[in-house]
Order: structure tokens, then sequence, then C-alpha cells
């Protein structure tokens, strides 16, 4: 699999006296919404620099950051020595100042100095579920009290939908109005035109079943024998995917890609069948290729924000095959319809969206 080099788009932001940003990046390398997010804001933002305290071992993209290593005092220093010591950077990052610091995991507030959060600009991008990120053990659920004390220092939080600000605000005791929503965007180019109908019902996600439900997917499989299914991902569940899959001809595990483009090329229908989502950024990427969305169940909040029933797909209650089967003729019967509205609807998720909302909350700053 080659490494997908984003292409240089010339929508560019038209801001010119913006501060440093300094993104703090999950996994700047990595899939997903979150890792998307740092290559498409170094993308459009000339100003935006990458950190990373993680080594990425895993590349799947080429995207540039900085490694924030260690210092060496921090091997010989206890643990928690350290929450002692909160002014002291224990980490080879910046001393900087006047600056916008943005961070996309609460773990890395603990990692960064008090005078640094006191000195600069802060952005808090939750990049899933209130319960998602008040449990996981890289947000809220390690460390909470020392996490929420550093998260007051915070001038933005950043929720992906307006309908999770008031849990958001609950949880963390912060004032609503602290509180900003924007939507994401994709890095790949969109394509121009409708797609014709093709009987192929393609699925792209992280390989773990508990979460994404690729079982369902497999059952609507056993139920349409004239269509083709490819699932493409990877995850911890690739083994029980591949036993799932072994017998059911019609299904293939096309393992991880970066190939955004040509796994939508002559895809006919994207389902997505997840327990749970925070945004879905891969349903923005099929707006974008003009290949029409059913989700069932619905699993988020923006779920019936971006696909709308009857326009350019289908949300369904609960997972239902007979229900998702009648959907499914429903969009082909009516297939350049359905395709050429996803890509007007795709236009609330576009660079120029992106640009505009993130030029907004950086000049307030």
């Amino acid at each position: 699999m080659g490494q997908h080099n984003y292409e240089t788009d010339k929508t560019k932001s038209v801001k010119t006296n913006l501060k440093t940003i300094y993104n703090i990046a999950t996994n700047p390398c990595g899939i997903g919404g979150t890792e998307t997010f740092s290559r498409i804001l170094n993308k459009y933002y000339s100003n935006s620099k990458t950190y990373c305290f993680n080594t990425v071992s895993k590349k799947y993209y080429k995207a540039p950051y900085v490694l924030i290593k260690k210092k060496w005092f921090t091997k010989i220093t206890p643990k928690f020595l350290r929450f002692l010591f909160s002014r002291v950077n224990f980490y080879d990052f910046p001393n900087i100042s006047n600056s916008i610091l943005i961070f996309n995991a609460p773990v890395d507030l603990e990692r960064i100095s008090i005078p640094i959060l006191k000195n600069n600009k802060l952005i808090y991008f939750a990049h899933n579920t209130p319960n998602h990120i008040w449990e996981h053990k890289n947000y809220f659920g390690r460390n909470r009290k020392e996490r929420l004390k550093r998260l007051q220092y915070v001038d933005k939080i950043i929720s992906l939908t307006p309908n999770y600000i008031p849990k958001f605000s609950k949880l963390f005791n912060i004032s609503k109005e602290r509180f900003l929503s924007v939507t994401h965007t994709v890095e790949i180019t969109a394509v121009r035109d409708s797609k014709i109908c093709q009987k192929k019902i393609i699925t792209i996600c992280r390989i773990d079943n508990k979460q994404k439900r690729l079982d369902r997917f497999v059952e609507v499989a056993k139920n349409l024998p004239e269509y083709t299914f490819e699932i493409y991902g990877l995850g911890k569940d690739e083994g029980f995917l591949k036993e799932l899959i072994k017998d059911i001809g019609n299904t293939s595990y096309k393992g991880v890609t970066n190939e955004i483009v040509n796994a939508h090329k002559d895809a006919g229908i994207f389902l997505m069948t997840s327990d749970f989502e925070g945004f879905g950024i891969t349903l923005i990427e099929a707006l974008s290729q003009a290949t029409p969305v059913i989700i069932a169940p619905n699993s988020f909040d923006m779920a019936s924000v971006i696909i709308e029933d009857g326009v350019n797909g289908y949300v369904c209650e609960k997972f239902d095959v007979n229900e998702l089967i009648e959907k499914i003729r429903i969009i082909e019967k009516n297939y350049t319809l359905f395709s050429e509205n996803t890509l007007k609807s795709f236009k609330r998720y576009d660079s120029t969206s992106f640009i505009r909302q993130w030029d907004k909350i950086f000049e307030e700053l």
C-alpha cells in the first residue's frame, strides 16, 4: 500500500495576521477523524505546526510533525512529583507564549507545563461523544481531577455538534459560552459529477466489532447475494472478521487503505452499522465521492444532519435487515438523484466551510 500525499489545495486561509498555531496531534499519520483534522489544519494554515507526544509506528499518510521527547531528568523523577512541580516543563516542548495551542486529547494537557498553558490561547477539540470522552483513558477516564483542573485554562472548547455542548458543559463544569461547534472536512478531492448505480456496498472503518458492528454489515450481505460487499480498515478484530466472512461469496475484506477515492470509484452505497460514532468522517468522504449513504442504526447526533432521508441516503433508527434492503432498493431505483444530492450536501463540509469556521475561531482568540 502506497502512502498518500494529499494534494495542495488552492483554497487557503486569507488570514495573514494569525499567531503561530501549535497543534498537539494524536497520530498525524494515522487514519480517522482526529488524525485527519491535523493534516487538514496544516494544509490550509501555513502558520500551523504539528507536534506529537508519541512515536508514529505505522504511517499510513505522509504528514510532517515534531516528536515531543521527554527531558533526561524525567526518567529519574517519580510521576507523583511531576504533578507537584507542574510549573516545570518535563518535555522538550518549545517555551512559547502568545501563540495558539490546539489539544486533541486531554492527556496532553498534563504534559504541558502550567506557565505555557497560562501564556497562550488554548483550544480543546472534543472529537467524540461526551460519554466516550468522559470515560476513555486518553480523555477524562484517567487522572480526571487533574485534567479537569487544566481544562480551566482552555479558552475555547470545540464540539462536533451543538447538541453535545450542554452535556460537555455539565461534565466539565464550564460555561456554555466557552463552547463552539464546527464540522469536519475531508482531505480528498470531491468529484464533480454524479455516478451511475453499481451493485457494490462498502464500508470503511476501524475493525472493532464491539463499536462498528461489522456482523450487521455481513448480515445484510447474506440477504443481498446479487450485490458485492467490501470492508476496508484495520483493527483488533481482523481475525474475527475473516472468520465471519470466509463462507460468504459476495463479501470481502480489503484491509486498510488510504486510497479513499479508489474505494468509492465503483461503490454504489456506503453502509454504516456502528453502535456509536463521534462524527463519522467516512460519511462526508462518501458524500464527496457522490456515494449515497445508509446508516443503521442511528448511532450519533449528527447522523440525521449529515444524511437526509430520501435525499442523499437514509438514517434508520434501528438495525433491521428488511428495512435496509427496502432503502437499498429505493436508492437503486432513483440512483442518479441520490448521487447528485450527495454532492450538493457535501458543500456544507467542503474546505471553504472549514476555513471560514476556523478563521473565525482564530480571529476571536
